[in-house]
């Protein structure tokens, strides 16, 4: 997991608020990846269904990134890699209320889902496709690769060309 991935996962709200107050000051200020995720937000609350919380983050978006993220860094500990044996319980909990999500969200749409390569999905597609890629029958880890460009080629292959080989 990167420095920042770390750090946001566990960060305060007024944290990642003042991350965000940084980033509209100046785009440049902070990390390139936290740029695009708080490009992400923008873009989202840009969005005509997203009028309502215009300047403002959304909660609930914030939430589904953390899910997200943990996908990325754990789920690969819960992927179905071995046909003859049930695989060892590692205490990972992808479960979208550990999030602080509900049952009621789950047709409730998301603008982050862009970040795994939906428009606008709901939280059911993104826990489908989350599950698809990181806890099916093959598990990926790739958040120790050090090298920036080539971890975002790995998600890249991961989230957007791995469901589409015909193997």
């Amino acid at each position: 997991m990167s420095s920042y991935q770390s750090f946001i996962s566990n960060a305060h709200p007024a944290a990642i608020e003042g991350m965000y107050n940084d980033f509209k000051n100046n785009p440049n200020a902070v990390d390139p990846e936290l740029r695009k995720f708080f490009e992400g937000f923008d873009f989202a609350v840009d969005q005509p269904q997203a009028a309502s919380a215009k300047g403002a983050m959304n909660s609930d978006e914030l939430k589904v990134y953390h899910l997200i993220q943990y996908y990325r860094d754990y789920a690969h500990l819960i992927s179905d890699t071995n046909p003859i044996k049930k695989r060892k319980d590692r205490g990972v909990n992808v479960s979208f209320s550990r999030f602080g999500l509900k049952d009621s969200d789950l047709n409730k749409k998301f603008a982050i889902s862009s970040e795994i390569g939906l428009n606008n999905a709901t939280l059911q597609e993104i826990v489908n496709k989350l599950n698809t890629c990181y806890a099916s029958k093959i598990g990926f880890e790739y958040n120790q690769v050090r090298n920036d460009e080539e971890r975002a080629w790995l998600k890249s292959k991961i989230e957007y060309d791995f469901n589409q080989q015909a193997f």
